[in-house]
């Protein structure tokens, strides 16, 4: 016997979406009837902490149009806040752009729980803090399941971190194209990574992430990874989070680290040990 949410979301012009629990044992389920309403409405506001937004916050020239006109719905690499749903729940993932004065209105909000993103950051810019209803969940998810529960409150920061390195081979020649994962070392469930941030190297075996909150994380480069995936598996990270990987991050630090390679070898080794 198991309990299953089933969670629906109508078309993206009206929003609709309904949620209710279904308790599943040993025989068919039928005659379920969902009903739809319009979903509930999430305001809220977002600011920079010792400065302001105002140039950042100045509508584009042009608005991205589609199809006869119509106003695109704003896409993640925009600036806009997204509400992304938790993995394998099939809701709408209600985004917004924001107001002049940096107020935001989001519509056709599902009793779900969600991940909240905000999209094209002010360069050198994290999230700080993302507050609900008064209470911190910038480390936690979004628990929207009895619907709406207060403003959501955005503070972001201009003074993030950045993590540069090079990888390097045995013979001590830098490598092409090798993938860096970075990943904190309390997990961030704010996020569908959990804060796993990954890049790979160029033509000198360099690279960079840009945009991190203060902390301490670890970071490795992957020799011929065996899976596709593995490296952003939190399960598989946790074999590699030790001393020789560790690297803490100030506010508007800019730390280089020689990045430690690990081979094939020990790559297939730790991944037969994941669960």
């Amino acid at each position: 016997m198991m309990m299953v949410r089933m969670a629906t979301a109508g078309n993206s012009e009206s929003g609709a979406t309904g949620r209710m629990d279904v308790t599943v044992s040993d025989s068919d389920v039928n005659g379920v009837v969902l009903q739809l309403t319009g979903g509930a409405q999430v305001s809220g506001s977002i600011r920079m902490e010792g400065g302001d937004l105002k140039d950042w916050l100045q509508p584009p020239a042009q608005a991205a149009t589609g199809p006869g006109g119509m106003p695109l719905f704003p896409g993640p690499g925009t600036k806009s806040v997204r509400l992304a749903p938790n993995e394998g729940v099939s809701v709408s993932a209600p985004s917004a752009s924001f107001n002049a004065d940096g107020t935001f209105l989001l519509k056709g909000v599902a009793p779900s729980k969600f991940y909240a993103t905000v999209g094209g950051l002010p360069a050198g810019s994290y999230v700080k803090s993302i507050r609900l209803g008064g209470q911190d969940v910038t480390r936690e998810a979004l628990d929207l399941t009895s619907g709406a529960g207060g403003s959501l409150e955005i503070v972001l920061s201009p003074k993030a971190a950045d993590l540069s390195g090079v990888v390097h081979n045995e013979k001590g020649d830098p490598m092409q194209g090798v993938p860096v994962t970075l990943w904190p070392k309390i997990p961030d469930h704010s996020n569908a990574q959990s804060g796993i941030k990954t890049a790979n190297t160029d033509q000198n075996g360099s690279f960079k992430i840009s945009g991190l909150a203060p902390g301490e994380y670890f970071v490795a480069a992957w020799d011929d990874i065996p899976e596709a995936g593995l490296a952003q598996n939190p399960d598989f990270l946790a074999q590699f989070s030790g001393a020789d990987f560790a690297v803490k991050l100030d506010e508007s630090g800019h730390q280089t680290v020689d990045t430690k390679l690990v081979s094939r070898e020990r790559l297939v080794a730790e991944a037969a040990k994941i669960p």
